[in-house]
């Protein structure tokens, strides 16, 4: 599992009859990446663990029982 939400650039290249000893030039690939999309994983984690943190928070403050308190009962 991967933090990827916009996918990976892919080049392809196909060729036919091709012979590396007969082909040993290098190429270079260059593209531009949007930088903005640098800051959103970085964000989205940060939210998703802070809304656990907030969760857990809430989860210890409040009372999911049903059952009344025992001290209340008795002394009625």
């Amino acid at each position: 599992m991967t933090l990827d939400f916009f996918g990976t650039p892919k080049l392809v290249l196909k060729k036919s009859n091709v012979f590396g000893l007969l082909h040993n030039e290098n190429f270079k690939v260059t593209y531009r990446f949007d930088e903005s999309y640098n800051m959103i994983k970085p964000l989205g984690l940060s939210l998703t663990f802070f809304a656990f943190y907030l969760m857990m928070i809430f989860y210890s403050r409040i009372s999911l029982s049903f059952a009344g308190d025992s001290k209340k009962i008795k002394q009625a």
